[in-house]
């Protein structure tokens, strides 16, 4: 039997080498490990990516919303500021006419003494 028969079946046979308190791997299992946390992370990765997608969507939403709910309340203050100039125009129309009417009523208390 050559000898390059005898070292692989040797090899084949005999459990890995141990150094210390870290054993020796074989390559193909650390690729496969290192494969497997690859796919673990990249799937943590589109996990997050997808909440961060959910929530952006959310607080789209949520502005398209309050942006809605502003223009609806700024329409309603300017018809509210219309009225509330209307209304002063009618107090003030009465004012004027109030004073009129106290003028007339103390020039005819002059006018009877």
């Amino acid at each position: 039997m050559p000898e390059k028969e005898k070292n692989k079946r040797r090899k084949a046979n005999t459990p890995p080498p141990e150094t210390g308190d870290f054993e020796v791997r074989d390559p193909m299992e650390l690729m496969e490990s290192s494969v497997q946390q690859l796919l673990h992370s990249i799937s943590f990765m589109n996990s997050v990516v997808t909440s961060i997608n959910e929530r952006i969507d959310s607080i789209v939403k949520d502005v398209t919303e309050l942006k809605a709910s502003l223009e609806f309340s700024q329409n309603d203050l300017t018809d509210n500021a219309e009225k509330i100039k209307s209304i002063e125009d009618d107090v003030s129309k009465i004012e004027v006419t109030m004073k009129k009417h106290t003028e007339k009523t103390v020039y005819s208390e002059n006018q009877s003494r």
